[in-house]
């Protein structure tokens, strides 16, 4: 990657550090089983669009990483947050796994569910 040594607000590679926590993963198989057995809940957080291009994962639940956020860009509140999920029919106190297409959405939904204390 080149860096834009003209320009000091650039971000560099060099000042980036990436660990990978496994913990917050899950396998195909294990999201596959709780589909069918409802182990695990699971939040699809594409938006509608992309879940009728390409399908759903069977029983998945549909929150939309968008509806997330607040006018601003920023997370909703927690009462907010929580209100989405229980109107979803997602049981706060049972296990999530969420998903999307690439991870991003995904973080969202599981950063708003931390905030929210689930």
């Amino acid at each position: 990657m080149e860096s834009d040594a003209g320009n000091d607000d650039a971000a560099y590679v060099d000042d980036f550090t990436y660990e990978l926590n496994s913990i917050n993963l899950t396998s195909y198989e294990k999201v596959k089983a709780a589909s069918e057995d409802g182990s695990m809940q699971i939040v699809d957080n594409r938006p509608p669009p992309g879940i009728q291009s390409t399908g759903a994962i069977p029983n998945a639940v549909n929150i939309p990483a968008p509806s997330l956020l607040a006018e601003d860009g920023t997370t909703k509140s927690a009462d907010e947050i929580k209100e989405i999920f229980t109107s979803k029919g997602v049981d706060l106190t049972k296990p999530v796994a969420f998903s999307c297409g690439g991870g991003i959405m995904a973080t969202l939904g599981y950063a708003c569910a931390v905030k929210a204390g689930v």
